[in-house]
């Protein structure tokens, strides 16, 4: 399946050992550029691409884990909110399609986190090694792995965190007609994700997005699905369709992560924010999702 790039920004931040300065091919929202890397730390030369605009910007941007330590040090950069779910969030759960509703956003994270990982991708250039982080999720349990293509795209190595802490090698399987990819790793018995249905999604419904946002695995968001079948441009002509929007926040690293509904559901896979809007975020529909899975699977078969 021929890959598309829709603008790789040039890198930015400092390589080291356990660091990453990768920026994936879609463009990503990220601190403001006076915030990261911190005056103490010297930017590699970026990789020269052409610019590009746009008002939309893909969730999965580069692990700074050097860079990250610098920040939570100082505490000026990452904040960290209790969203403790309230009435409103069990009133909404109950009235969702009549299918057994989970008893809150607690028992939705304890029943998906297990089956959401953390990747990181290694690329290798001329101008040294970069690394970036997304998320992904456990489609079967002999180790197939859906993710967002712009999450492995470009990338030599691929490294797979279980919720358990396990690492393993993935291996790219395919990339699908939208912004999806398949990698497999070398491990059975794997907590499979319960994938739901486009059609029993509503708006006002709760949505749990988990994912690695920075690179902090298991991280659990909660709010609503804003509205179905959303439409947005990420550049260059390209467009993103068959999307759900939605306030659950989700910030660079989620790409590639689970969005769920109140049953433990997979609905969407998160893939993009718009910068600055706060918690405006996209999600590709569980149909389309699955429509491509099944034909990159079927087609390594």
């Amino acid at each position: 399946m021929k890959s598309y790039d829709l603008g790789r920004p040039a890198f930015r931040g400092h390589t080291a050992p356990n660091s990453s300065g990768h920026r994936e091919s879609w463009p990503h929202t990220v601190l403001p550029p006076n915030k990261w890397p911190p005056p103490s730390v010297q930017p590699e030369p970026p990789v020269h691409t052409k610019p590009r605009r746009g008002l939309f910007h893909l969730v999965v941007v580069p692990l700074l884990s050097a860079l990250l330590g610098a920040a939570l040090g100082i505490g000026a950069t990452l904040t960290f909110v209790d969203r403790t779910p309230g009435p409103e969030v069990a009133a909404s759960a109950a009235s969702t399609g009549g299918k057994p509703m989970l008893a809150g956003v607690a028992a939705v994270a304890e029943k998906v986190i297990p089956s959401v990982v953390q990747i990181d991708t290694t690329v290798r250039s001329r101008l040294g090694t970069r690394r970036g982080t997304g998320s992904g999720v456990i489609y079967s349990s002999d180790g197939f792995i859906l993710t967002n293509k712009h999450v492995v795209e470009g990338g030599q190595t691929f490294r797979v965190t279980l919720s358990n802490g396990d690492q393993l090698q993935g291996t790219v399987v395919g990339a699908g007609q939208g912004d999806i990819a398949v990698l497999k790793v070398d491990r059975t018995g794997l907590p499979a994700a319960t994938f739901g249905s486009s059609s029993s999604v509503r708006v006002g419904d709760v949505a749990v997005a988990v994912g690695s946002p920075y690179g902090l695995g298991g991280t659990v968001t909660a709010g609503v699905v804003s509205a179905l079948n959303r439409q947005i441009g990420v550049g260059r002509g390209a467009t993103l369709g068959d999307l759900l929007q939605t306030d659950a926040p989700i910030n660079p690293g989620n790409s590639g992560g689970a969005l769920v509904n109140a049953s433990g559901e997979v609905i969407g896979i998160n893939t993009a924010i718009v910068e600055g809007a706060g918690s405006l975020g996209f999600a590709i529909s569980v149909d389309a999702v699955l429509r491509d899975v099944k034909e990159v699977i079927g087609a390594a078969a």
